[in-house]
């Protein structure tokens, strides 16, 4: 009896100290509170004026990064705070576009709280929000402040806490004190928001509270005599640095800018390092540099929630770094909105030249009948400048990387290289330079996807984060190119009728254009893959088949193309594609309407606006001008299979391409550099290229094999 007492009471004691441990464990769990600032009409360049105050101050222990300003819409305060606070491109319907400051807020009293509703967001809002998803695991949401001018109400943090319902818990007037000689009439009380803030984390184990302040909104936006910005930032200073001796988890996020394409997004917590953190993006691939759909999957993260599907950002990764973040961040966000400022300049240029490039090897083909030896040459060697020309814009943006160069020591850059590369092609590779700048523009491409793109997320010709229509993988632009070099890559093997080799390569080229690790481009993938079903046809079929034959063999390969798609996508990470089929298998076809919709609008819009349509429409009206005017019988077979094949491949690129005008132009630009070339080698196979200038008369052109 005594023994099983002893059992008994050995028992009690296990129980009662496991059971006080997962209580510990929980509570540790669930004691969390973060606190979010946000600050209206903060701009980037406004924030670092701000951190680099007080001996830079604010950046220790700091996680920094500026995130784009994308929504699924237009850029409205109400489209921005909405797509920040969900973690996906979220756009007010069209009947529903009010501007934030018409926000109706009814309240019902409480001790230290108040319910809000939001009429607007009750009637349209169905998606899941962050509020929600915070509320599901028991962690509260308030807010408080406010950023109204005298009797204009401006507000933003109740869109952040709201549930599907519209309804919020806050306090939007405890934090803001009357003050007549104020910007505004009103002024942030930092005291009295402590004050409320931990009587709120007192009352929930748990809480989320979102800050408004808004003085520096009003402060720009209010007439009158004003203090200095430097005071009205000075107490948001002071603000932050009391909630940091609290020992507050803080994060800051600029909203509405009036000013730039970032908004800052900062976080203060006492386990980062004194010299601070980076912030690094997974939606975006880079550091320092993320998205607006971030946001939300990082408040989520910081309470250890895991992040929703449905969600299209990612949380952002803290890295520790061996410097100081502050010099680090400015060079790469001058640099990305340095080349977003000036590319539409510098691919103006460059896309007339082409044009010009394209124009001149026509006038050249159809009117100079006597061929002349110092024209030949000219042109040759420009139309190859041109061809290699996506070579030098990667390679430019590994020599310059993100910093802030000048657009004339860039672009002479670009064209020293092109031309270097054009006349040693031309020099040692007459009869064979097509198909070499085709492997090294195959090589090049390949080997910077490889490498996670570190070139093209720099250069000119690749994707902006700003922009944030792509992040990582192979942009419309270089896909273009790289299409139309790969069918004339392949151009050998189907003239010595190895089969097996072409369909190998063609399976390559695909996995390195659709796979979630390498270019994840499904536009591109399919279109390539049709142009590779067009040749493989031709090939194996001697006889010509007829159009309408064309169009129901292209059923079932797009079909085809699918699958393979959705393979590619289980090699590597998540994917935009990965996501997109994810939707399609769980049967949201209200998201992939509106996915399909933003792409189609997209594509109208570049073709209506974009200097590529100049481009597109040119090499589109010389395409059909060659097909009335000139003779299929001045190229080999394989040739006229490659040519045929491309067309269509960039046909297909125009319509499965969210901007399919860019990626048909360049594929079609491509195409009739080609075209000119192979009927130059033709007609003048017997010409020794000779650059007098540079001292050259005769080189034996190496490269010239059968």
């Amino acid at each position: 009896m005594r023994k099983f007492k002893n059992i008994s009471f050995l028992l009690l004691l296990l129980f009662i100290y496991i059971y006080t441990s997962f209580s510990t464990e929980a509570e540790e769990v669930n004691n969390n509170h973060v606190v979010t600032i946000l600050v209206p009409s903060l701009s980037l360049s406004q924030f670092y004026n701000w951190m680099d105050r007080d001996d830079k101050e604010l950046w220790n222990h700091s996680s920094v990064i500026a995130l784009n300003r994308i929504t699924g819409g237009s850029k409205t305060p109400l489209n921005e705070a909405l797509t920040l606070s969900r973690g996906k491109l979220t756009q007010a319907p069209l009947n529903h576009r009010i501007e934030i400051n018409l926000l109706s807020i009814n309240k019902k009293n409480r001790k230290d709280e108040y319910h809000y509703t939001i009429p607007y967001l009750a009637k349209t809002n169905i998606h899941s929000t962050l509020g929600d998803y915070l509320s599901t695991n028991r962690i509260h949401s308030s807010f408080t402040g406010h950023s109204d001018v005298f009797f204009r109400t401006h507000q933003s943090a109740p869109i952040f806490t709201a549930d599907h319902d519209g309804n919020t818990s806050g306090n939007r007037d405890v934090s803001i004190k009357k003050k007549a000689a104020a910007p505004g009439g009103f002024e942030m009380d930092g005291r009295s928001t402590i004050k409320w803030i931990e009587r709120i984390q007192q009352t929930y184990s748990s809480t989320w509270t979102v800050v408004e302040w808004g003085d520096l909104y009003r402060w720009k936006n209010a007439p009158g005599q004003k203090e200095s910005i430097h005071h009205t930032m000075d107490k948001l200073s002071t603000f932050i640095l009391d909630l940091k001796e609290r020992g507050q988890t803080i994060y800051l996020l600029g909203v509405d800018p009036d000013e730039g394409n970032l908004l800052p997004f900062v976080k203060w917590e006492r386990d980062t390092p004194e010299r601070g953190n980076e912030w690094y993006s997974p939606t975006v691939r880079q550091s320092f540099l993320g998205s607006s759909l971030d946001v939300a999957p990082t408040i989520l993260g910081q309470f250890g929630l895991l992040i929703p599907d449905v969600l299209n950002g990612h949380a952002l990764v803290e890295k520790k770094g061996s410097y100081h973040i502050s010099e680090a961040m400015r060079k790469e966000t001058n640099g990305a909105e340095h080349i977003f400022h000036t590319r539409s300049s510098v691919l103006s240029v460059y896309i007339t030249v082409l044009v010009l490039l394209l124009i001149a090897g026509f006038v050249y083909w159809k009117f100079n009948k006597k061929r002349k030896q110092k024209a030949y040459v000219l042109i040759r060697t420009l139309l190859i400048a041109g061809m290699v020309s996506p070579i030098s814009f990667i390679v430019a943006s590994g020599i310059f990387g993100r910093g802030m160069t000048l657009v004339p020591v860039y672009s002479g850059t670009v064209i020293l290289l092109s031309l270097g590369l054009a006349v040693f092609i031309s020099l040692y590779g007459k009869r064979q330079g097509v198909w070499i700048v085709s492997f090294l523009l195959i090589v090049v491409i390949t080997t910077d996807l490889i490498g996670g793109a570190e070139l093209m997320k720099r250069s000119y010709l690749g994707y902006d984060p700003i922009i944030g229509a792509r992040y990582s993988g192979i942009g419309n632009e270089l896909g273009g190119f790289y299409t139309a070099a790969v069918v004339v890559f392949l151009e050998p093997w189907i003239r010595r009728k190895k089969y097996v080799v072409l369909w190998c390569f063609s399976l390559f080229f695909l996995f390195v254009l659709g796979s979630s690790v390498l270019g994840k481009n499904a536009g591109v993938t399919m279109a390539t893959g049709m142009m590779l079903f067009i040749l493989s046809w031709q090939v194996l079929k001697k006889k010509q088949k007829k159009l309408l034959s064309y169009l129901w063999g292209s059923i079932p390969v797009l079909a085809c193309l699918i699958g393979l798609l959705y393979i590619f996508q289980q090699f590597g990470g998540p994917s935009h594609i990965g996501s997109a089929f994810q939707l399609l298998l769980h049967g949201e076809w209200g998201e992939l309407k509106e996915i399909v919709s933003r792409k189609l609008q997209m594509n109208i819009k570049i073709m209506m606006h974009s200097n590529w349509t100049k481009l597109l429409i040119t090499s589109y009206v010389l395409a059909a001008l060659y097909m009335i005017l000139g003779k299929s019988g001045s190229f080999r077979i394989s040739q006229q299979y490659v040519l045929r094949a491309g067309g269509v491949g960039s046909i297909f690129l125009l319509l499965l391409n969210d901007s399919g005008a860019v990626a048909a132009s360049t594929s079609m630009f491509y195409l009739l550099c080609v075209r000119y070339m192979w009927v130059f080698c033709e007609e003048d196979d017997d010409r020794n290229i000779t650059f007098p200038l540079l001292g050259i008369r005769h080189r034996k052109n190496v490269f010239d094999v059968e």
